[in-house]
This record gives C-alpha cells, structure tokens and sequence, in this order.
C-alpha cells in the first residue's frame, strides 16, 4: 500500500515538471515571431528586381 501511495507520487510530480500546454505554446509564439522577424530583416536587405544581380563569383 505504501508502495502504490509512493510511487503515486513520484508520477505526479514527474507531470509537473513538464512545461503545460500554455508554456509550451508561449514558447513555441515567441520563437515563431523571432523567425518572422529574423525572414523580414533578410528581405529588406535583398536587392529589388530593378537592382542589378549580385556579382558572379570568378572561375578558378
């Protein structure tokens, strides 16, 4: 009995320690967003159709 009382109670915890849908969701927004921004720099920095294409690298 006291067994099954203890070990209980090690499974509880172990669930506990385990980040909840919300954090996990939180997380995952946050690193979602850090890559749309990340996307968006990249973009402003690529040249435009109406520049000229970047120089092509010289044959070795």
């Amino acid at each position: 009995m006291r067994s099954a009382i203890i070990l209980a109670a090690i499974a509880l915890s172990a669930c506990q320690s385990e980040p909840s849908f919300d954090e996990r969701y939180d997380t995952a927004q946050e690193t979602i967003e850090a890559k749309a921004e990340e996307l968006d720099a990249e973009l402003q920095e690529a040249p435009t159709q109406g520049d000229e294409p970047p120089a092509k690298p010289a044959a070795e």
